[in-house]
């Protein structure tokens, strides 16, 4: 219960492969032009990538220059860390306790802005008129990843995908297969943005980066959009039956719209103890962030089947 997978996978997965004999499409056109009817933009304003950390990846390959880097707010998802050690550009951040009005002082010498929302790992949005400041504000790429955004739609928070709709030129937003849909294992995401940016990214990207298998299986859980939501609204019931009880054992909960939640053990009960026991005697992973600055004692817990969560809550009560 530590990676933000789906517990439920979806039944309709295709039995007929593809002629696995030949190169995939390397545009990836069937599904571009299927996600850009959906989102009412050009097929040309879609990426369709091996996983949306392939897309952060090019992202600052395609657009940090030498002696120039990365910023991004934390705590957040770490592969924005590790792409731009990747590639030897600096990274920056500003924490979130901080609050935002310090951030236009870490915009010099910055290529790339990523922004995760909803964030991992807490579970919430950004304002919407800090990515508006944002956006009108920065004159490097914006990214932002929209990885669990479905469930932001669930409850109506508008997605970010209106700002290029709306011709914004600085702006691609990120979205993934592997969360609300339940297919983390075939490594499917895709970025929405202006043709430019997009182009700028064929450039880069590897000749066949989705895979044949990949693409039509993203075909087939694309048009399962009713079946994708009933899965978000089981996991956001599921996450707040697993908030109340943890709360009535004497958790503080971090308020979360998605699939996980940041929790805290009672006073005196130290998170690596409990992550420890959890893993070893019952077979139980949680996220653990140690002495991560900001979330010192600190777990978060990845949403599962009701089965699965009342065994975490009977193991974590045999604990206490």
């Amino acid at each position: 219960m530590d990676a933000n997978e789906s517990p439920i996978a979806f039944d309709a997965i295709p039995t007929l492969l593809p002629d696995i004999n030949r190169y995939p499409d390397p545009m990836a056109d069937e599904l571009r032009q299927s996600i850009g009817d959906f989102y009412d933009v050009s097929m040309d304003q879609v990426f369709v990538g091996n996983g949306c950390d392939e897309l952060i990846s090019l992202c600052v390959q395609a657009f940090v220059r030498p002696s120039y880097g990365v910023l991004s707010v934390e705590p957040t998802y770490g592969m924005y860390r590790v792409c731009a050690d990747t590639y030897g550009a600096s990274f920056r951040a500003i924490e979130m306790e901080e609050g935002f009005q310090n951030l236009r002082s870490r915009f010099e010498q910055i290529d790339v802005l990523f922004l995760c929302t909803p964030n991992n790992p807490t579970g919430t949005v950004l304002p919407e008129f800090l990515i508006a400041w944002v956006i009108d504000e920065f004159s490097g790429l914006v990214v932002i990843d929209e990885a669990y955004g479905e469930f932001a739609d669930a409850i109506e928070i508008p997605s970010c995908i209106e700002y290029v709709k709306r011709g914004a030129k600085n702006v691609i937003v990120l979205r993934t297969f592997s969360k609300a849909f339940g297919a983390a294992g075939i490594r499917l995401g895709y970025g929405i943005a202006d043709q430019k940016i997009i182009e700028q990214l064929l450039r880069v990207k590897m000749p066949y980066n989705v895979n044949a298998l990949t693409q039509k299986i993203g075909m087939v859980l694309w048009s399962k959009r009713e079946c994708m939501k009933e899965n978000v609204q089981c996991l956001q019931q599921e996450r707040r039956y697993l908030e109340k009880e943890l709360i009535d054992l004497g958790f503080t909960v971090s308020p979360s719209i998605t699939n996980f939640f940041l929790t805290k053990p009672p006073d005196g009960i130290d998170s690596n103890k409990l992550f420890s026991k959890l893993k070893d005697s019952f077979g139980i992973v949680l996220r653990n962030f140690r002495e991560k600055p900001l979330l010192e004692n600190t777990l978060r817990i990845t949403v599962g089947k009701r089965e699965e969560n009342d065994r975490l809550l009977s193991a974590i009560s045999s604990f206490l």
